[in-house]
C-alpha cells in the first residue's frame, strides 16, 4: 500500500499510488518474492524497502529471482528493477506516470523484439 494512504480518513486513490501498486507487482515479479514476509532482515521489513536498499547501494541485481536470472539479460532486469525503484518512491510526486513507465519499458526491450 502507498505511504499516502495509510490513513483511511485522508488517504484516497490517485494515479499515483496505482503507480506505486504497479511498481510492487513489478518488484514481485522480478524478485519471485510476496510484498510482506519473513524474507526481510527487520529494518527493511518490506520487499519495497529492501529492494530499494540494494539499488540505493547497486546491488539491485542481488534481488532478481535466481529462477528467472540467466533466462534473459540481468541487465534489462535490473532496469525493471530500477522502474519499480522509481514507482515505489515514498512521495507520490517524485513517482514517474504510467506513459513515463510505457516508455521506460520500451526502451529496455530486447532490440531484436523492435
Amino acid at each position: 500500500m502507498p505511504p499516502e494512504l495509510s490513513d483511511p480518513e485522508s488517504g484516497t486513490p490517485t494515479p499515483k499510488s496505482d503507480v506505486y501498486g504497479f511498481g510492487v507487482v513489478l518488484l514481485e515479479l522480478i524478485t519471485g518474492k510476496k510484498p510482506i514476509g519473513d524474507d526481510y532482515p527487520e529494518k527493511e521489513s518490506s520487499l519495497v524497502n529492501w529492494v530499494r536498499g540494494l539499488v540505493r547501494k547497486n546491488q539491485g541485481s542481488r534481488a532478481i529471482d535466481p529462477k528467472i536470472r540467466g533466462t534473459g539479460p540481468d541487465a534489462q532486469m535490473e532496469e525493471a528493477l530500477k522502474i519499480g525503484y522509481l514507482c515505489t518512491a515514498d512521495l507520490p510526486s517524485k513517482r514517474p506516470s504510467m506513459q513515463q513507465i510505457v516508455g521506460l519499458l520500451k526502451d529496455i526491450e530486447p532490440v531484436a523484439h523492435r
